[in-house]
């Protein structure tokens, strides 16, 4: 009987070994196939993620080419002398829109010097009691940032900013101070006339594309009280 119960030991040992052994080779199939699924899911949500930026940066072109165009456009009709200039400017703007923003990122002084031609270019097309003034302080060597990413803003206070019917001011300020973007601009508006400052899709576009890159690294605040609309915008770089 003693040899027996010592056999009956010995299977019942054995069966919970090997239990133990298939319950723990099944917890680390379980396991791999857990980070198999997650790494599939992360890789399909960047190649979402890729895909609606490329979709929102296309978005920019035209919205942008099709503003400008009708400005050029106007100052042909006028036969003003500052047509010309005018092209070669949105030639060289386009230039860097085609070639130079292919990446996720350019280098933030180029950037800034594309919204330096911009406004140039627009402000070809202002008259005497309308002005325009940008101020851009700090070193902006060796940082980068997200392609096209402040041109709305400024898009769209010249939009709504500039009325040929009273005096109106458009200011801008950039500055660079320890890893950090501050952006700020500034105009008149019309709450009657622009009923719909916040709307179309460059403002809509450019909120969607600070979401999508920077995520919790940036702030931006919109005030729109007392006739004046001022863009505040806090980026991490």
């Amino acid at each position: 009987p003693g040899i027996k119960y010592i056999v009956q030991a010995k299977l019942i040992g054995n069966f919970f070994i090997n239990g133990f052994i298939v319950a723990l080779a099944l917890l680390v199939l379980l396991i791999e196939n857990w980070f198999v699924t997650q790494k599939k899911q992360q890789e399909l949500e960047r190649e979402r993620l890729e895909s609606e930026l490329r979709m929102l940066r296309f978005q920019v072109n035209p919205h942008f080419l099709f503003n400008t165009l009708n400005n050029i456009y106007t100052l042909v009709y006028k036969k003003s002398d500052k047509a010309p200039e005018a092209i070669l400017k949105l030639s060289s703007l386009m230039r860097y829109m085609l070639y130079e923003t292919e990446g996720s990122m350019v280098a933030l002084a180029k950037e800034l010097e594309y919204l330096d031609n911009f406004v140039e270019l627009q402000r070809l097309r202002l008259v005497d009691n309308q002005q325009v003034n940008m101020k851009v302080e700090g070193d902006a060597g060796g940082y980068q940032v997200a392609p096209l990413l402040l041109v709305p803003f400024i898009e769209n206070a010249f939009k709504h900013g500039i009325r040929a019917s009273k005096d109106t001011i458009i200011d801008i300020a950039v500055s660079v101070d320890n890893g950090i973007l501050n952006f700020c601009c500034t105009n008149d508006y019309n709450p009657g006339i622009s009923s719909q400052i916040n709307s179309g899709i460059g403002m809509t576009n450019v909120k969607k594309r600070l979401e999508l890159i920077y995520g919790g690294g940036y702030s931006l605040d919109i005030d729109n009280s007392n006739g004046k609309y001022k863009v505040t915008l806090r980026l991490s770089l």
